[in-house]
């Protein structure tokens, strides 16, 4: 059984400073959920506030509409999987998978038996018997989620699980966390830093700046249409820029803001209403599947563009030559906050 998560005017303050602030969002049952953001903004905050290792200074949480805020975190349905994995390093991987169970009262005999069928879900059956020293990082992980899993919750909540992982072992295990939550069925909520990651696994992304929530949605429609600049910034990918000079055409209002994708802009044009700015190229830098190209406009503001193998010319596109920019008006994207 998977369970919804609601959150209603949520909110955490220390020293008078609102860590989270009056949140309101619904994460549906069966979804997968990450939580966005950088550094301080209230993510893992959040994350404990759901598990119930954090109190709540003002608002609700629900659980498939049953008001959780005050109750401990084994009575809230919830299952937690710590940044550190937090596994008893006295414990083989069987007891440490069983030990929920234990602590509820379960026989030794059945609880040996469902933490077997759980080493048999994260394919870590043949390591019941070592500890977790003797484990790598992602054999540690598959340890820990089998540990929060044997309890049955309705949500399964993931503290940054995948930080502590080298990048091809990270790009291995988002792909088994996927595939495990799809199988059963499961909600799961994941804090994460990183945009690749958030968008690779989400089927909801909530992203946070300050405590607060700047935008909820799919992964695409955040990608495609940020609501503010700060989003912009943060995904990759966007330019975010000021109607001012050479762009003060493209704006109701002098000064206000608004982005362009890098991967909508052009060296050539595509059709003879093309908006066409000229830059300065500072920098080409080849990524294997494109050329980033860093310019500044006439007016000092700084553009990005991402151009095919086949559009880039290194004779033309090289650091202080001057090269014109193109994307279509319908390209422009314009912040709804």
């Amino acid at each position: 059984m998977s369970g919804s998560i609601e959150l209603v005017q949520t909110t955490k303050v220390y020293d008078q400073n609102p860590v989270v602030d009056a949140i309101n969002v619904k994460v549906e049952k069966g979804s997968y959920c990450c939580l966005l953001g950088p550094s301080g903004c209230g993510k893992s905050t959040t994350l404990r506030m759901i598990a119930g290792h954090e109190t709540v200074t003002d608002g609700d949480i629900l659980l498939n509409d049953r008001n959780v805020t005050r109750l401990t975190p084994r009575q809230r349905g919830t299952a937690m999987m710590f940044q550190d994995y937090a596994l008893f390093p006295h414990m083989n991987c069987l007891d440490n998978v069983s030990y929920g169970l234990k602590i509820s009262g379960v026989s030794k005999a059945d609880r040996y038996e469902q933490a077997n069928e759980m080493l048999g879900l994260v394919n870590m059956v043949e390591h019941a018997n070592k500890f977790p020293d003797q484990l790598s990082g992602g054999q540690q992980q598959r340890i820990a989620l089998a540990r929060a899993l044997i309890c049955k919750p309705d949500v399964v909540l993931l503290d940054e699980p995948l930080s502590a992982l080298d990048p091809f072992l990270r790009i291995q295990m988002r792909k088994e966390l996927k595939q495990l939550q799809q199988k059963l069925g499961l909600t799961f909520i994941h804090v994460t830093h990183s945009q690749e990651e958030a968008f690779a696994l989400a089927d909801q992304a909530i992203v946070m700046s300050g405590g607060k929530i700047e935008q909820v949605g799919s992964p695409r429609a955040i990608f495609e249409s940020p609501n503010t600049p700060f989003v912009a910034n943060f995904i990759g990918g966007h330019n975010v820029l000021k109607a001012s000079g050479s762009l003060a055409f493209l704006s109701k209002g002098s000064g206000s803001l608004f982005s362009v994708r890098a991967d909508h802009i052009s060296t050539q044009p595509r059709s003879e209403n093309d908006i066409t700015v000229k830059a300065d190229v500072i920098d080409a830098e080849f990524q294997a599947q494109f050329y980033l190209v860093e310019c500044v406009l006439e007016d000092g503001q700084s553009i990005t563009c991402y151009l095919s193998e086949d559009t880039f010319d290194a004779r033309l596109i090289s650091s202080g030559k001057s090269i014109p920019l193109y994307w279509s008006e319908e390209r422009i994207n314009t912040f709804r906050c």
